[in-house]
């Protein structure tokens, strides 16, 4: 579906995206070609998947974070059990080292909540979720980078 979608609630719209059919339809289908109405689907991997990265002490999304200062991520299937030491929200240095996030405030499947960890140095940071949630082993989603000031 080529088109581009301002963000994780953008709709579909007639005037910005194209539904594009790529197979050798019948004549029963060739008949629907005007009546088809697209909508927007979740992906059916069993993993975390980060779609807003939000900063909320700048108000940028997608691209700055600030340590100490409030963030909230959305997306999907990003539940996680705090008390299970192999999962949770962590930011990941160009190193590849972690930094858990201590203290997640709302943690369910859409949304996360917390606190930027104070102590994170300066430099560009991956936001990762591991959760076991629906799956028995962990599944990690990595975001794009993001730059700690």
């Amino acid at each position: 579906m080529p088109g581009v979608f301002t963000g994780p609630d953008d709709l579909f719209y007639r005037n910005r995206h194209l539904v594009r059919v790529t197979l050798r339809p019948g004549s029963s289908l060739k008949t629907m070609d005007g009546q088809v109405s697209p909508r927007k689907t979740d992906t059916s991997f069993p993993h975390p998947q980060v779609r807003q990265f939000t900063d909320m002490k700048s108000g940028k999304r997608n691209s700055t974070l600030t340590p100490g200062a409030p963030a909230i991520v959305r997306g999907g299937r990003l539940k996680f059990d705090p008390d299970d030491p192999e999962q949770g929200a962590f930011f990941m240095n160009e190193k590849n080292q972690l930094t858990r996030v201590p203290e997640v405030l709302t943690n369910n499947f859409s949304r996360l909540v917390f606190m930027v960890p104070a102590d994170l140095p300066p430099g560009v940071y991956r936001f990762v979720v591991k959760s076991k949630l629906n799956t028995r082993a962990t599944q990690v989603w990595r975001t794009r980078q993001y730059t700690a000031c």
